[in-house]
């Protein structure tokens, strides 16, 4: 298999031309993350599952076929279908992990290994792998045991709703409406902070590989 650039991305003459990553992400941060790498001119390809990246229903708003939410992150690559628990679909990826010079993932801690993600990055380890961001459920409790929320996804909006944040702030919203809004705004400076920093780490990797 050889991974040929897209004439889109040929002779642009921004600083990550030439770059090929490897979106393996879904919904918001991974995605925005190799968005960001595809305006600096990488050429980016998403893998998505059979039923698609779960955002793409995430409608209405809807554009089309997709809803807008999707549509927001997703530009600048192409797509192809994948289900990584088929052999012929992972050998294919993992073709194109052996020539990605990085790749985007933001599984939960629990698919690493269902799924073979562990075994994909070990196929290239001299790539920039970027987990965007590191799910805080792969953290041990205190006692030292893997958290059984390894196998959730971990927004933190359903950190708080676990935690029975919300259901606090729901009969006080006439005097913390301020304050509800104030960490809505710090959770998306969180995911705008990682993926920027994801980015960052591929560009500096591009760097260097110019010196």
């Amino acid at each position: 298999m050889e991974w040929f650039i897209d004439p889109t991305n040929v002779g642009t003459g921004l600083p990550l031309e030439g770059v090929r990553v490897l979106d393996l992400s879904r919904v918001l941060a991974g995605p925005l993350c190799a968005m960001v790498v595809g305006d600096l001119g990488a050429d980016v390809i998403k893998v998505e599952a059979p039923s698609g990246d779960p955002v793409r229903s995430l409608a209405p708003p809807r554009f089309g076929d997709d809803a807008t939410y999707y549509l927001a992150v997703n530009r600048h690559r192409r797509n192809v279908v994948a289900d990584l628990r088929d052999p012929q679909d992972f050998e294919r990826v993992a073709e194109l992990v052996r020539l990605a010079d990085a790749v985007v993932e933001n599984y939960l801690p629990s698919q690493v290994t269902s799924l073979g993600i562990d075994r994909l990055r070990a196929i290239n380890p001299e790539c920039v792998w970027v987990i965007s961001p590191p799910p805080r459920s792969a953290a041990r409790s205190p006692i030292n045991r893997p958290s059984t929320s390894s196998r959730k996804p971990d927004p933190e909006s359903w950190c708080d709703r676990g935690a029975g944040r919300t259901s606090d702030e729901g009969w006080r919203t006439h005097r913390r409406r301020r304050h509800r809004t104030l960490r809505r705004d710090r959770s998306l400076g969180r995911t705008l902070r990682a993926s920027s920093r994801s980015a960052g780490d591929i560009s500096k990797r591009r760097c260097w590989s110019r010196r």
